[in-house]
Order: structure tokens, then C-alpha cells, then sequence
């Protein structure tokens, strides 16, 4: 009896080894999967960001193109009206006054055209403040996205609750 027992108990043994190098060799081939998919991700992410940086940069210089263009463009525009308007007072004036009158004039429309070229300058610096503050906020945003970008990546990965949760604890 002890001879079939020990029979029994080798047959058994040996079927429990042939599971468990079962189970090491799917625990093997899932570890394998596990670093392809994060091998993909990690280049993935890569690619991504380089192109979020990419598209970052076309948008800050873009905007700052639009900025300046407008910024001159109402530069422009406002020395031509003045300008105009400068003429025209002054052919108004020399009909109208005397030629005192009309060289006191002329130095007050001086200085408007002075404190006209000031705001234009203000102007300029507030549309180059505007370029700096977009760049500014492009910068503060790619880490975030690159946040969000790992999270989705994560999800596909994974796959169910694991990666709701990791996506939640990336975006903070």
C-alpha cells in the first residue's frame, strides 16, 4: 500500500510541477508583453511630445506674427489719421488765424502727435507683453498634457479601474 501511495502521491507531484511551470511560463510571456506595451508607450509619449512642442511653438509664433501685424497695423493707422487730422487743422488754422494762433497750434497739435506716438508705443510694448504671455502659457501647458497624453497611455495598457485611477493620480 505504501508503494501505491507514494505511486499516487509521484504522479501527483510531478502533475502539480507540470502546472506550475505552466503558470512561470504564462507569468514569462505576460512579463514579455508587459515591457513591449511599455516600450510602445514610452515611444509613443516620445513622439507625442515632440509634436505637442512642435505644434506649441508653430502657435506662440503664429500669434505673436497676428500680434505684431495688427499691432503695426493700428500703429500705422493711427499716424496716418493724426497726420490727416494734423493737416487739416492746420489748413484750417492758416485760413482762419493769425499766424501766431496758428504757431500756437501747431505746438499743441505737436504734442498731440508726441502723446499720440506714446500710446503707439505703449501699444507696441502691450502687444509684445501679449506674445510673452501666450509663450508663457504655452510652456505652463505642455506638462500637463504630456500628464494627460501618459494617463491615456497608461489606460490603453491596462485597461479598467487601475488605469482610471492612475490617469487621476497623473493630472493632479
Amino acid at each position: 500500500m505504501s508503494e501505491e501511495l507514494r505511486t499516487k502521491l509521484d504522479f501527483v507531484y510531478a502533475e502539480v510541477l507540470g502546472e506550475v511551470g505552466g503558470l512561470v511560463d504564462r507569468l514569462e510571456a505576460a512579463g514579455r508583453q508587459v515591457d513591449a506595451v511599455v516600450t510602445r508607450v514610452e515611444h509613443d509619449l516620445d513622439r507625442t511630445s515632440r509634436g505637442l512642442e512642435g505644434a506649441r511653438k508653430s502657435i506662440v509664433e503664429h500669434i505673436a506674427n497676428v500680434v505684431t501685424k495688427e499691432a503695426g497695423r493700428a500703429q500705422a493707422q493711427v499716424r496716418a489719421d493724426l497726420e490727416q487730422e494734423k493737416d487739416r487743422v492746420m489748413a484750417e488754422i492758416r485760413d482762419t488765424m493769425a499766424s501766431t494762433v496758428a504757431a500756437a497750434l501747431d505746438a499743441q497739435i505737436g504734442l498731440a502727435v508726441t502723446d499720440a506716438r506714446k500710446a503707439a508705443s505703449a501699444l507696441a510694448m502691450a502687444a509684445q507683453k501679449a506674445r510673452s504671455d501666450v509663450a508663457g502659457a504655452a510652456r505652463d501647458a505642455q506638462p500637463r498634457w504630456t500628464k494627460l497624453l501618459l494617463g491615456v497611455a497608461m489606460a490603453s495598457a491596462l485597461g479598467g479601474g487601475v488605469a482610471a485611477i492612475a490617469v487621476s493620480h497623473l493630472v493632479r
